[in-house]
């Protein structure tokens, strides 16, 4: 079993100096995509590094899960700005967040068939059931920019 700091030396991960951070609940440590050329109708996968901040900035507890919720979204956006696919998760329940813990999540993106030029890969972080997405410091934005894949014919 590898620790987080191995895994964020391995030449594969794109680390993130300073790391983002939502809302003050957690940062994104780094990601690691293995393809950046993708066909249409192929699968994108993007790896997410995540650092547990301060989970009480979600918000209030639910009655129901006794814990606030939140989801990861990653989106995969043309150049016109519209959203051409994109994966809505969180593996690493919320309940159970502590300061300074650390998960890697999955993201997995279906490419569209039809799919073709450049597509801009964006993460945030929101909190259910309010969809509220948290901000980063980074101004008004609460999305994160990553990279870039290009799909070909």
């Amino acid at each position: 079993q590898r620790t987080l700091e191995q895994l964020l030396n391995d030449k594969t991960v794109t680390r993130l100096n300073p790391p983002e951070s939502f809302g003050g609940a957690v940062e994104l440590v780094a990601f690691s995509i293995p393809a950046t050329t993708a066909k249409g109708g192929d699968t994108v996968t993007l790896i997410a590094f995540w650092r547990v901040l301060d989970p009480n900035q979600l918000g209030e507890r639910a009655l129901v899960n006794y814990a606030p919720e939140a989801n990861l979204f990653l989106h995969a956006i043309n150049s016109e700005g519209n959203l051409i696919a994109g994966s809505d998760r969180l593996h690493v329940p919320a309940w159970n967040w502590h300061s300074g813990d650390t998960f890697a999540q999955i993201h997995r993106v279906v490419l569209p068939k039809d799919a073709r030029g450049t597509l801009r890969l964006t993460m945030w972080i929101y909190t259910l059931p309010d969809l509220t997405r948290l901000p980063y410091p980074d101004g008004d934005a609460d999305t994160v920019y990553l990279t870039s894949i290009q799909v070909v014919p």
